[in-house]
């Protein structure tokens, strides 16, 4: 029994020394709320202390202000925000706030057209006492909004031996409201070198800040390092004589090319070989058969004169045999053929004779001339006199044909 009774009391006591070693906590807990109370009767907050905008809305938020003292409190409030940012609250005035009582502000933002998205901003509340500022923040972010591209003011750039330096632009444009890192590649062909041989591709960053621009320039040259062979397979290729330009960020991707092209001092009119100023034409018929053989024989050709003057001739034979006798019967009105034609920008006059397998003489003279949109087509009239054939013909706005 004494020792049961001996462990009730050690019991007790244990207990009583439980409760007032936590009782010991609580109680230095409220003194030290009760200090923090008396240190700072006035309590201030908004009702949003984290919250996002569009660029276009207005930012609302309420301050409260509570007074935890026991007696009136008097001061005045200012609110701060970012540069060229609209705040529309009540007045800087002078306010009191009683025992017990709170006072709910409520406060507007307007963001600036050109605020930086991607970027927490603050809004500050002041209270401004007697003895002490107390001070309140609140934290809104502007979303990102890219929108950046590149183009160039022109597509097409020529160079020529005496100007063998092209210089072309590429204009950067950010309308975002975010700063943007762009990188900008650019490849040249085959055709063309950058000065100092920097190689066919360049890189560059550009820190673009937000809704600015920038404009990128370089030079190329045309490259002389070429055999013909070279030069020739690379222009039927557009791509040799391009700047392709890609332009990246890790959200947006651009690309944009740029044409140069060399002017060359001469022009080389590439002509067939049947429009040379000579040309012998030589045919051998029946080789092979029991039949004589004969042949055809004929010289044509085309001589260019200056002021795009052209002069074309034909002159011939046909149906000749290898031995005289077979030639004996020869007939020059159907052997032999010839024809001269001369052409220029206005006119076109020809003379000839069995150019058509016939036995007429044509000569033609055919004078562009303009004419009055009253004008006609009149049908054409073929003249037949022995020998001779006259064509005679008129085409409204375009052109008059005359013959004789």
């Amino acid at each position: 029994m004494t020792s049961i009774r001996k462990n009730r009391g050690f019991n007790l006591r244990s207990l009583v020394v439980s409760l007032f070693s936590a009782s010991i906590p609580i109680f230095f807990l409220n003194s030290q709320v009760s200090a923090q109370d008396a240190e700072n009767p006035i309590k201030m907050e908004f009702i949003k202390s984290i919250d996002s905008l569009q660029a276009s809305e207005l930012y609302f938020n309420v301050l409260k202000i509570r007074n935890n003292s026991t007696a009136p409190v008097t001061g005045s409030l200012t609110f701060s925000g970012p540069d060229n940012w609209r705040i529309i609250t009540f007045p800087a005035v002078k306010l009191t706030v009683n025992p017990g009582d709170t006072l709910s502000i409520p406060v507007r933002v307007s963001p600036a057209v050109d605020a930086v998205g991607g970027i927490t901003y603050i809004l500050s509340a002041t209270l401004r006492l007697n003895d002490r500022l107390i001070t309140e923040n609140t934290y809104f972010t502007l979303p990102s909004k890219p929108k950046w591209d590149i183009s160039t003011p022109n597509s097409s750039i020529f160079f020529t031996d005496q100007s063998p330096n092209a210089k072309f632009q590429i204009h950067v444009v950010n309308k975002g409201n975010t700063n943007e890192l762009i990188r900008v590649h650019m490849q040249i062909g085959k055709l063309l070198v950058f000065p100092g041989e920097p190689g066919p591709e360049v890189t560059e960053y550009v820190d673009l800040p937000a809704f600015a621009d920038t404009i990128i320039t370089y030079t190329v040259t045309y490259e002389k390092k070429l055999s013909y062979a070279e030069r020739t397979r690379y222009e039927n290729n557009w791509k040799e004589s391009a700047v392709i330009i890609s332009a990246s960020n890790e959200r947006i991707a651009k690309d944009l090319a740029i044409m140069i092209r060399k002017l060359n001092s001469s022009f080389y009119n590439q002509r067939d070989q049947a429009s040379a100023p000579l040309n012998i034409d030589f045919q051998v018929y029946n080789v092979m058969s029991s039949q004589k053989a004969r042949f055809n024989t004929r010289a044509y050709g085309s001589i260019l004169f200056p002021k795009n003057r052209d002069l074309q001739y034909l002159i011939g034979l046909q149906n000749i045999y290898f031995d005289s006798k077979s030639n004996a019967n020869f007939d020059i009105n159907n052997q032999l053929l010839y024809s001269l034609q001369y052409t220029d920008n206005r006119n076109n006059v020809m003379f000839g004779y069995n150019v058509y397998g016939g036995d007429l003489i044509m000569f033609t003279v055919e004078t562009f001339i303009p004419l009055t949109d009253e004008a006609l087509q009149e049908p054409t009239i073929l003249l037949h006199r022995p020998g001779c054939l006259i064509l005679l013909s008129r085409i409204h706005t375009a052109r008059a044909l005359a013959s004789i």
